[in-house]
C-alpha cells in the first residue's frame, strides 16, 4: 500500500513539476538579463528616422535626419530640440535592465505596454524599412528619489525595468520641437499682464535660487505656491507650432493678456495669448531686447535669426496652463 501511495505521490509531483516548467517557459524572458544594455542595437550614427507614438493619446511624431540635423517631418520639418535629442541618445547608450519580469502577453496592459496604450518607439536604420522597436510603459520608483521605467522589447518578448525614467519620451511633437522660450536656468523673472495692468511678477537673484513674488504686494503666496505657478509659466516652453496667419480673430477675453520672460543675460520675450481653440491657445512670441546684464547663463542663438524665426510661427499651448496663471 505504501509503495502504491509513493508511486502515486511521485506521479503527482512529476506532473506538477512539468506544469510548472511549462508555465515558466511560457513566461520566460531569458533573451535578456539584468545589467544588459536595453537599446544595444540602436546607434545614432546608424539611424535616419525615428517614429514615436503615444497610442493611448493618439499622438505621433516622426523624426528624420537630414544634413546631420534631426527634423520633425510632421511639423513642417522644424528642427528638433538639440538638448532633447542629446538626452534621448544618452539614455539609449546608458539604459540598463535592472530587473527582468516574467510575464504573459495579457500582463502587458498592467505595465501600460499593450498595443492600445503605450509609447511605441521605432528606430529605422539607414536603408531599412523594418524598425528596431520598443514599447515604453509605466514609471517605477525603486529607490528614494530614483525612478525607472518598464520597457517591452517585442523582438525578444522581454519585459524589463530600466534604470532611467525616460519620462520625456512620448509621441507629442511639442516634446521634440525646438524651444523658443528660454531654459529654466536662464529665466530671471516672469511678469503677467492684462493690458496695462500688472497681475503679478516673480523674480530671483540667480539660477540656483527659487522665485519670489514682489508684486502684487498684498499677495500671501508661499514659496511652494510660487513654484507651482512658475511650473506652469515654464511649461509654456513645450509648445506645438502652426504657421503664423491672420485668419482668426483675437478673443476678447485674451486681448492684452501676455507673459514677459526676462533672462539673466537681458533678453525679454513677450508671449501674447491670441485665440482659444477648444482646449488649446494660439500664441505669438516676440523678442523685445537683449542688453547684457551680468555673468549668469547666456542666452542661446542670435537675436536676428531668432526674431526672423518667431515671425513665421504661432504657438499652441494647453488652455489649462493659461488657467493656472490665475491661481494666486
Amino acid at each position: 500500500m505504501r509503495k502504491k501511495q509513493l508511486l502515486a505521490a511521485s506521479a503527482v509531483l512529476i506532473i506538477l513539476v512539468v506544469l510548472s516548467l511549462l508555465s515558466r517557459d511560457k513566461k520566460s524572458t531569458s533573451n535578456i538579463s539584468p545589467g544588459d544594455i536595453v537599446f544595444e542595437n540602436v546607434k545614432e550614427s546608424d539611424l535616419d528616422r525615428i517614429v514615436l507614438k503615444s497610442t493611448g493619446a493618439d499622438a505621433e511624431t516622426e523624426l528624420i535626419k537630414k544634413d546631420n540635423r534631426w527634423l520633425i517631418k510632421n511639423r513642417f520639418n522644424m528642427d528638433c530640440d538639440p538638448s532633447v535629442m542629446r538626452k534621448l541618445f544618452t539614455a539609449i547608450k546608458e539604459s540598463k535592465a535592472i530587473h527582468v519580469i516574467n510575464h504573459t502577453k495579457e500582463d502587458l496592459k498592467l505595465f501600460l505596454l499593450s498595443e492600445e496604450n503605450t509609447v511605441k518607439l521605432d528606430f529605422y536604420k539607414k536603408g531599412s524599412e523594418k524598425p528596431v522597436s520598443f514599447r515604453l510603459g509605466k514609471s517605477h520608483s525603486f529607490k528614494q528619489e530614483h525612478t525607472g521605467r518598464y520597457v517591452y522589447i517585442p523582438d525578444k518578448e522581454a519585459l524589463v525595468l530600466v534604470d532611467l525614467p525616460l519620462t520625456f519620451v512620448a509621441g507629442q511633437p511639442s516634446v521634440w520641437l525646438k524651444k523658443f522660450l528660454p531654459f529654466h536656468e536662464q529665466v530671471a523673472g516672469v511678469t503677467f499682464y492684462a493690458g496695462n495692468n500688472l497681475l503679478w511678477k516673480t523674480e530671483r537673484n540667480g539660477p540656483a535660487v527659487g522665485f519670489s513674488m514682489p508684486l502684487p504686494k498684498s499677495n500671501n503666496m508661499t514659496p511652494q505656491k510660487i513654484n507651482q505657478l512658475m511650473f506652469y509659466a515654464m511649461q509654456m516652453r513645450f509648445m506645438d507650432i502652426v504657421p503664423a496667419t491672420n485668419d482668426f480673430t483675437v478673443s476678447k477675453e485674451l486681448q492684452g493678456m501676455s507673459l514677459y520672460y526676462s533672462t539673466f543675460a537681458g533678453r525679454t520675450y513677450k508671449l501674447s495669448f491670441l485665440n482659444r481653440e477648444q482646449n488649446k491657445l494660439r500664441c505669438s512670441i516676440r523678442l523685445i531686447s537683449n542688453k547684457v546684464k551680468n555673468q549668469f547663463k547666456k542666452d542661446y542663438g542670435s537675436d536676428e535669426v531668432l526674431k526672423d524665426e518667431l515671425l513665421e510661427w504661432h504657438f499652441i499651448v494647453p488652455y489649462k496652463f493659461y488657467e493656472e496663471l490665475y491661481r494666486l
